[in-house]
């Protein structure tokens, strides 16, 4: 009880360096719990952008498709969707056919891919119906709509052409024997918010893409597939993933199709350990500093109470008394200051304008995410930083001579 008296006493003699102190303090753990909070909303952002907008947490394909994007590695099979859409963890999912070709209209050319999806599965697993902002969708009914297209607001551009315009698909077969082309009608333009897919990209019914590249009713490239939980997708080693892989096809989370937006949201999380550690190492500096003055402020009185009999352990176990309600003090505010932070920005989020990286669009506001380590972890490392960087200014004050601190005139 005498020592928390005296550290009271003892942190309230001078305000104004205390409240500099804990402001210190409780600034860097208010911009680590945000910062926490922002880096966690933005990885999710990305990693939903990158998968939700077009495709999917995870997909399967055949074992060599990726490697060398020849048409002729299918999947083949009747009931694989049906049999996806039954799995627990599972939500949606649809097939896909991908080609290589070129796009014609009466004033350009220009070389891109050409995606067959199915008008009814594609919106229970991707963006895409969402993100017409011209025409239509695709029809439900893909054999009486067949020369249906969508076509990406940038390749629009460069073809000019608009609604109801005509242009030409050529594309060769999977077999590699024929090259066909076809006739199509502008019924929709769609902007992912991502220059590359909205100058690159066409769809058109998967009926018709089976058609022009001679595959069967049952013969896809890609089949995309989303789980409940979008989380879920990052375990590599999820039971589904093997279940729908042999030695023809295999199933693969986004993290392993796409490493580099994988490694980049690494890299995130890596990041935030490493500013919240330069941020306590400068705060170790500063306590460290005002710590020291208040000790050479107080040699006097640390002389006298030696000469009478105060032992150096009680002198240190005051000095770490008194820090350590000082990082209490700064954990308080810096947790309930930055809880308001990401409390307040998780509803509206912070609007990122028409930022992309590594090719993800991050068209929507970025939510802070607000978590139980930002309020528990962080503070406790807070403090224990704060009480280790105190040890040494602390033994420095139980080893005060009386005989010397007394020829100190305060």
């Amino acid at each position: 009880m005498l020592l928390l008296k005296l550290a009271i006493r003892n942190i309230f003699r001078n305000t104004s360096r205390t409240a500099l102190t804990v402001f210190l303090i409780s600034t860097s753990l208010i911009a680590l719990v945000f910062m926490d909070g922002f880096q966690n909303a933005l990885a999710s952002s990305m990693s939903k952008s990158a998968t939700r907008l077009f495709p999917g947490d995870s997909q399967i394909h055949h074992r060599d498709f990726l490697d060398e994007y020849e048409q002729n590695y299918l999947i083949k099979s009747e009931n694989l969707i049906q049999d996806l859409t039954k799995e627990p963890l599972i939500q949606s999912a649809t097939p896909r056919t991908l080609s290589s070709g070129t796009v014609s209209s009466s004033s350009n050319m220009i070389g891109g891919q050409i995606i067959g999806v199915d008008s009814l599965l594609e919106p229970t697993v991707s963006k895409l119906k969402l993100t017409i902002v011209e025409g239509a969708y695709l029809s439900d009914d893909g054999v009486l709509a067949k020369n249906e297209i969508l076509i990406g607001q940038k390749m629009a551009e460069q073809l000019e052409v608009g609604l109801g315009d005509r242009i030409v698909l050529s594309m060769p077969q999977a077999d590699g024997k024929d090259f066909i082309q076809e006739l199509f009608k502008v019924s929709g333009v769609f902007s992912f918010k991502s220059s590359e897919m909205d100058k690159s990209m066409v769809f058109i019914h998967l009926n018709t893409a089976q058609v022009m590249l001679g595959l069967q009713s049952n013969e896809y490239h890609e089949i995309a597939f989303n789980f409940n939980n979008n989380f879920d997708a990052k375990n590599i080693d999820q039971p589904v993933f093997a279940k729908y892989s042999n030695e023809t096809i295999v199933a693969q989370s986004w993290v392993q199709i796409m490493p580099e937006l994988a490694s980049i949201i690494e890299l995130m999380t890596t990041s935030t350990l490493a500013v919240g550690f330069l941020l306590f190492v400068l705060v170790g500096l500063g306590v460290v500093n005002a710590l020291f003055m208040s000790i050479f402020e107080r040699t006097y009185e640390f002389g006298v109470c030696r000469s009478i009999g105060t032992s150096g352990r009680f002198i240190f176990t005051q000095i770490m008394t008194e820090a350590l309600m000082i990082a209490i003090l700064s954990g308080i505010i810096g947790c309930f200051i930055g809880w308001g932070l990401n409390f307040y920005f998780s509803f509206d989020g912070i609007n990122m304008g028409q930022l992309e990286m590594s090719g993800v669009s991050l068209s929507e506001p970025i939510k802070t995410q607000v978590n139980l380590t930002q309020f528990t972890l962080y503070p406790l490392q807070m403090i224990i930083l704060t009480l280790l960087v105190c040890i040494y200014p602390a033994w420095s004050a139980a080893k005060i001579q009386p005989a010397q601190a007394l020829h100190k005139s305060l």
